[in-house]
């Protein structure tokens, strides 16, 4: 679909072989005035973070949903997950999310801080 977007200027030349001239330079013009502004939306679609899948999941904060030494449970967008951490979590704590291995999430402990400082 993208492809025929970008071949409408070269489409609309054919206007010129068909109609008048006093016709086909201004609809050949909003062709590609049309054409121009969907070049601009398509160039900014494809410039936007992903919104799907784990790439989009790392650095996202997640809630702890039980308390855990190495692998426990974790909650991300109201869904259960298994979470591996290298220090112990408590349920509540808040993490984030670093990294994935198969459907298990790697986290890590956001450090709480007051007043722009760590928390001691």
């Amino acid at each position: 679909m993208c492809h025929l977007i970008l071949m409408m200027p070269l489409v609309g030349i054919g206007l010129f072989y068909v109609l008048p001239l006093a016709w086909a330079a201004p609809l050949y013009g909003v062709v590609l005035v049309v054409s121009t502004v969907l070049y601009g939306l398509i160039y900014h679609a494809h410039r936007r973070p992903v919104a799907s899948g784990k790439e989009s999941m790392l650095g996202r904060e997640i809630v702890v949903a039980e308390s855990f030494q190495v692998q426990g449970r974790v909650r991300y967008q109201n869904i259960l997950w298994k979470a591996r951490s290298p220090e112990p979590l408590a349920s509540g704590d808040r993490a984030t999310i670093v990294g994935m291995h198969g459907m298990t999430l790697l986290v890590q402990r956001v450090e709480s801080t007051v007043a722009g400082r760590p928390k001691a």
